[in-house]
């Protein structure tokens, strides 16, 4: 709608409320300070109400005086002049160098939230624009007092840009009033209240293996057998920028984790709700073939740079890992894997200001040692015994294999495994010792048997020594005794026969 100057400030953008005091208003002036359009008006001194409600606990803002109200009081007229500041910015820019204050009047606001298109013919462009010169200028502002979710300001007839001066948040532009209308008693001051338009970023991760369906796991920090490989998957909060922002850094790196192996860029896979988008060695591509993100990788850093033009408002972003058992930088126990993950954003749509959001995601894993012992001397340490061990008490998923015991210590030590119960089966016993035919448990985590190395589980297993003695038998002592007696008439039979053949030698010779 079309604005006639006396309106100019009651209906000057379209997202604001205003509340009009009815009470008629005593123009006061300031004689020193005369306009230039009318030379016999003077600029206004009354004074009204700026308020903006909807925004962020703790941010700043300040309001930049664009037009200043002159009063005649001879013919009881008001005129309306650029200020000195917005001035210099209509001469140093190509596009509004000629603007006029009627022309001004004549702007319309669009929808200056959309993020998608950008004007020249609207309100918001302009001001946008003086936004930028603001920051690029470092243009004095009036600061507003901020109490909880509401920041006002008492100033004089005109019109601000408003604009915050300390915030993570995204503010779309805002433009305020203090303006004197003609009511049936007089003049009257109408304040303004905006209801600013403000969006959040954010970011989170949750990691998992990839055979974990459970959409419930919400844990950034799980474990992980070596070679296996999981899914850190980031939720991201893109920020609605203004139409006409100038600074819309949307970047989210991922410091990868000396002891993890990152599968590469073109297993990133990004979504935003029911869209997943399409990844082409890196570059993420929306249906109409707009470029959403580039994934790059280089000496260990995930970098994802984001255009949020074609972004949703919530993307989520799966990158896959595994970790190495012969990496040497893979860390057992302890502080885990971790990769730190940074989102880097504009907070600052019209300068060139950024700040940082930042989360984790931990894989961990866990070592094991194998104790073998003397079952009737535990001091004695025994070398040579292998294991197999699984994960499952059926023993039909081998995991690995143990090393042989050693001499000294009767240790086999194992990296690579996730918290759990696991089951060992020997497999080779040691030298002079029967093999057990049991089945052995071992938890890994906080249940579990920790050993004095940090990140590692013990168990200790005996094996019983091997002797004739204790070879299996079947029946009682009567088919033993049987068994010796036809032993000893074998020997008998086996002397009578040597004696037998000792003598006809003799009686031949």
């Amino acid at each position: 709608m079309k604005k006639k100057i006396l309106s100019i400030f009651s209906l000057i953008v379209a997202f604001v409320f205003i509340f009009v005091n009815v009470n008629a208003t005593e123009i006061t002036t300031d004689s020193s300070k005369a306009g230039t359009t009318d030379t016999s008006s003077y600029l206004i001194t009354n004074t009204g109400e700026l308020k903006v409600t909807n925004v962020t606990s703790g941010d700043a803002f300040s309001a930049y005086k664009v037009l200043d109200g002159f009063y005649n009081s001879t013919s009881n007229t008001l005129t309306y002049e650029f200020t000195d500041s917005f001035k210099a910015f209509l001469s140093s820019s190509e596009t509004y160098s000629s603007l006029t204050v009627d022309e001004y009047v004549e702007l319309t606001s669009g929808d200056i939230t959309s993020g998608k298109t950008t004007t020249t013919s609207t309100l918001d462009k302009l001001v946008s624009s003086y936004a930028s010169y603001v920051k690029q200028n470092s243009v004095s502002g009036t600061a507003m007092t901020v109490s909880g979710t509401d920041a006002t300001l008492t100033c004089a007839v005109g019109a601000y840009l408003i604009l915050p001066t300390s915030t993570s948040s995204v503010y779309a532009v805002m433009v305020g009033n203090v303006s004197l209308t003609t009511g049936d008693d007089g003049w009257e001051i109408d304040g303004t209240e905006i209801v600013a338009k403000v969006s959040q970023a954010s970011v989170s991760v949750v990691t998992k293996s990839s055979t974990d369906t459970a959409d419930t796991n919400s844990d950034n920090d799980n474990s992980y057998n070596t070679d296996e490989t999981y899914t850190n998957t980031i939720t991201a909060t893109v920020p609605q920028y203004p139409t006409n922002a100038t600074n819309t850094t949307y970047t989210i790196t991922i410091d990868v984790a000396d002891g993890a192996t990152f599968t590469g860029v073109s297993d990133v896979v990004i979504s935003s709700g029911d869209t997943t988008y399409t990844n082409t060695n890196g570059t993420i591509t929306d249906s109409n073939g707009n470029t959403v993100a580039t994934v790059t990788y280089t000496d260990g850093v995930v970098t994802i740079s984001v255009d949020p033009t074609y972004a949703g408002t919530t993307l989520t972003i799966a990158y896959n890992e595994y970790l190495d058992d012969e990496n040497e930088d893979l860390v057992i126990g302890g502080t885990g894997n971790v990769d730190k993950i940074t989102l880097t954003y504009s907070n600052d749509p019209y300068g060139t200001g950024t700040t940082t959001a930042d989360t984790t995601a931990t894989a961990r894993t866990y070592g094991l040692k194998l104790y073998k012992v003397d079952k009737d001397d535990n001091t004695k340490k025994l070398s040579g015994a292998v294991f197999d061990v699984y994960s499952d008490s059926s023993l039909t998923k081998k995991i690995a294999t143990l090393d042989a015991t050693d001499a000294d210590n009767g240790v086999s030590s194992y990296i690579g495994l996730k918290e759990g119960t696991f089951y060992l089966k020997e497999v080779t016993a040691p030298t002079g010792y029967k093999t057990s035919s049991d089945t052995f448990t071992v938890i890994i985590g906080e249940a579990g048997e920790a050993d004095s190395t940090t990140g590692y589980y013990k168990t200790t297993i005996e094996n019983e020594k091997s002797s004739l003695l204790n070879l299996p038998v079947t029946g009682g002592s009567g088919v033993i005794f049987y068994s010796l007696l036809g032993l000893l008439i074998i020997i008998i039979g086996m002397v009578a026969y040597i004696v037998y053949r000792k003598n006809k030698n003799q009686e031949s010779n």
